[in-house]
This record gives structure tokens, sequence and C-alpha cells, in this order.
């Protein structure tokens, strides 16, 4: 007895597309048990760490599942930033660092001379 043409279609089309459907099934336990996480947490203040590792591992498999849908189907997204935007953080936070290091320093100099006696 052989299938009809709609359920070797049907089930083409899932199997074609299994990882899309897996991955969609981990965003979703991921998102659901993540809320249930956050309200076990906060409201009744209850930690639950074997679930949040788990949460983690179905979250990597999620996000590998969705790479190999994203690579199929060429969907990947393409930013066009010029490079000074991202590398402009090195200048600026060794700036600061500069600035705060001075004064951390100024003040320890401040401590260790001694005070004029009146």
């Amino acid at each position: 007895m052989s299938e009809t043409p709609a359920k070797r279609t049907i089930l083409s089309g899932i199997v074609r597309d299994l990882d899309l459907y897996l991955s969609a099934a981990a965003f979703l336990f991921v998102s659901c048990v993540m809320f249930l996480l956050v309200i076990t947490r906060y409201l009744y203040s209850l930690s639950l760490p074997a679930l949040e590792e788990f949460t983690m591992v179905v979250f990597v498999w999620f996000l590998y599942l969705s790479m190999i849908y994203c690579l199929r189907y060429n969907l990947h997204i393409k930013v066009d930033i010029p490079y000074y935007v991202v590398y402009i953080v090195l200048p600026f936070s060794f700036g600061l660092f500069t600035v705060f290091l001075v004064m951390r320093i100024l003040g320890h100099v401040k401590d260790i001379l001694p005070t004029k006696v009146k």
C-alpha cells in the first residue's frame, strides 16, 4: 500500500526543514523556561540551577540549529558599519582608564603627604 501524495509532501517538508522546527522548539523551550526561572527566583526566592544548566545547553543547540537553517537559505545578517566605529572604543576606554588611574594616584599621594600644622 502506497502513501498518499499529500502525506508524502508534508513528511518531506518536515524532514527538509527539520533544523527549523527543532530550533523553533528549542527557542520556545528556552523562552518559557527562562521566564519561569525569573518568576521563581524573584517571586518565590527559589533557584533551580540544574534547570538553568539544561536551558543553557538547549540554547546552544538552538544557536547551532539556527545557524544551519540560516546558512542553507543565506539569511545571515550583514553588518556594514565602518571598522573605526568598532575600534574607537580602544582609545576611548584607555583614555578614561588613564584619567581615573591618575585621579586614584593623586588621591593616594594626597593621603601620603604630611598635612600642614596650623
